[in-house]
């Protein structure tokens, strides 16, 4: 038996599909013209000194981040996703300062903010001070759970790591380059500190700001002397995401109003985001907070009204136009999540599932539905050809919709799989914004076979992540794993100690369901002892339950016993 949270993390299942043989031209490459002019800003990476002995590195990686050279050393202010492009803007500063990195400050959690760490962390032997809001750990462990193969394939999707760099595939990510560059690590922070905490560190008084946005486990960082804001994700030179087709736990659209009503109250003359343009001057840092603010409210107000008004969803969708001067302003954008992905995240999270249309109350079973539908449309041959009419004038929104219904009646037929590989290609060309391109692009690589998971890389390093997670952590990554529909019938339990910690968990199959808890239920069941190692290798698909008990990392009286319960689990 071996689990598969490193499957989906660093070598997730290969799409195997039948290639299918080109019997029409293939829709010409192109880049939407205002995607290809946002992105040419992305094309210079530079280090630019915005003020005495402060650096921002802009455009090496996804993220931007930057350093304080102090007295003794340097103080990095997030570190980039990819350590490759972060090695490249080190080097940079390795031509002003040879001073050590003494200490990393993360503005919020997420990956492309920490995981190119071991790029600054040049000498393995030397302390460095890793400093994080209080909230850091929290949103670190709610996101090492059960779910995480489908956030790591959705996101690698979005960003188009796994697709042909260039007109043909990923140009990129609307907020910054995204490429993969180097193997990612992990390392957890050393101090916590909360909003309105400060510290002078090596002679740079540095302001803590809680500073809810994308996420919310956020800070601020605030220079007094210089009077320079970084304010994290809150502001990133595109469209707010304040939802995502992914969907994450934490973007509260009102939250992240309140955050920007607040920074932009502040003194700020130089404003450091974490994406996108740097602004140097009062008037544009207050005016681009302001803007982003009111854009968020603009799109929560409509979606807002258009519920309490009795409107199905596709219509406040489609209804929703920004005014003008944040329609055209040049760094709210929508060239990373589009506006629609975003409206259709926040509806769904104001108002659940439903559309308030009248589809949503006919329910059906999806391979009737396809059937019924082909059907009704005279078949699947009169269904491919006005499939086919319709990509062929240019409609290929509706020709998708007809496709999608061919696909699940005959997923083998290549005319279908022909035609819907062109629309997803045609659309993904004209698209604005990067992350329908890339997601379209990569469904049209595993439609015609040329997708390979094989070749994702981990966004973070997951093996000192998750050796840092709370245990119980890594046994909920298990209970998705259990094979359901051989186990309705049974009501088995083993217990679990783990050596380093001391913590006991009754692991129970009942009925099929895999419950975790804590502590013994009785003394009587089979128990194993088992290291924190091993727990972490079940969870990363790299170690087998027999070879746990081989290597001494796993002890029991009973091993037999412990080892058919665990067979239970894919």
């Amino acid at each position: 038996m071996r689990f598969g949270l490193w499957a989906g993390l660093a070598a997730m299942a290969f799409v195997s599909i039948v290639s299918v043989r080109a019997e029409m031209p293939s829709p010409k490459p192109d880049v939407h013209p205002k995607l290809a002019e946002h992105l040419k800003k992305f094309a210079t990476p530079k280090l630019r000194e915005v003020a005495p002995n402060v650096y921002w590195a802009q455009y090496f990686d996804y993220s931007s981040f930057g350093f304080l050279v102090g007295k003794k050393g340097v103080i990095a202010m997030d570190c980039g996703w990819w350590p490759g492009a972060t090695a490249r803007a080190l080097k940079e500063l390795r031509k002003i300062t040879d001073k050590p990195i003494t200490h990393i400050i993360y503005t919020h959690g997420h990956a492309d903010h920490i995981a190119g760490c071991p790029a600054l962390i040049e000498d393995p032997a030397q302390k460095v001070e890793i400093i994080a809001h209080e909230d850091y750990l929290r949103y670190r462990n709610e996101v090492v759970s059960a779910k995480l193969p489908f956030i790591a394939r959705r996101a690698t999707d979005q960003m188009g790591f796994l697709l042909p760099q260039g007109i043909e595939g990923s140009v990129g990510a609307g907020v910054g380059p995204g490429f993969y560059d180097g193997d990612t690590g992990y390392f957890p922070p050393t101090r916590l500190v909360k909003g309105g905490d400060q510290l002078t560190i090596d002679g740079h008084r540095i302001q803590f700001v809680s500073a809810k946005a994308d996420i919310d486990d956020a800070v601020a960082l605030y220079l007094p002397r210089h009077k320079i804001l970084v304010p994290g994700d809150a502001v990133h030179g595109t469209g707010p995401v304040i939802a995502t087709p992914r969907q994450e736990k934490g973007r509260d659209p009102r939250k992240w109003m309140d955050t920007l009503e607040q920074l932009s109250k502040m003194n700020v003359e130089i404003l450091l985001p974490g994406h996108g343009p740097i602004y140097t001057d009062a008037k544009s840092s207050r005016r681009i907070m302001q803007d982003v603010r009111d854009t968020i409210q603009y799109i929560t107000d409509h979606i807002i009204r258009g519920l309490n008004a009795n409107m199905m969803r596709e219509d406040i969708i489609a209804t929703l136009k920004l005014p003008p001067h944040l329609a055209n302003h040049p760094d709210i954008g929508w060239y990373y999540h589009s506006l629609s992905f975003v409206a259709r995240g926040v509806h769904a999270n104001f108002a659940g599932w439903w559309g308030d249309d009248y589809v949503g109350m006919f329910e059906m079973p999806p391979q009737k539905l396809a059937a019924d539908y082909v059907a009704a449309m005279g078949g699947l041959k009169a269904t491919l050809d006005k499939a086919d009419r319709a990509a062929a004038s240019g409609n290929c929104a509706f020709a998708g919709r007809l496709l999608a219904h061919g696909l699940r009646v005959a997923p083998q037929n290549a005319r279908a799989k022909r035609l819907m590989i062109k629309c997803l290609r045609d659309n993904a060309y004209a698209a604005e914004s990067t992350s329908q391109r890339n997601y379209m692009l990569a469904m049209a690589a595993q439609l015609d076979g040329r997708y390979d998971r094989r070749k994702t890389r981990p966004f973070v390093g997951i093996g000192a992540l998750l050796s840092q997670v709370p245990t119980r952590n890594l046994l909920d990554v298990l209970t998705p794993r259990l094979k359901s529909e051989t186990t309705l019938k049974l009501d088995e339990k083993i217990g679990l100690y783990v050596k380093e910690t001391g913590e006991s968990f009754t692991l129970n199959i009942r009925r099929g369901v895999l419950r975790i808890g804590d502590g013994y239920d009785n003394e009587s069941f089979p128990k194993a002892t088992v290291s924190r190692r091993a727990l972490i290798g079940f969870a990363t698909n790299r170690l087998a339950v027999n070879e746990a008990f081989e290597n001494g990392l796993m002890r029991s009286g009973k091993p037999e016993a412990v080892k058919a319960f665990f067979a239970y689990l894919n």
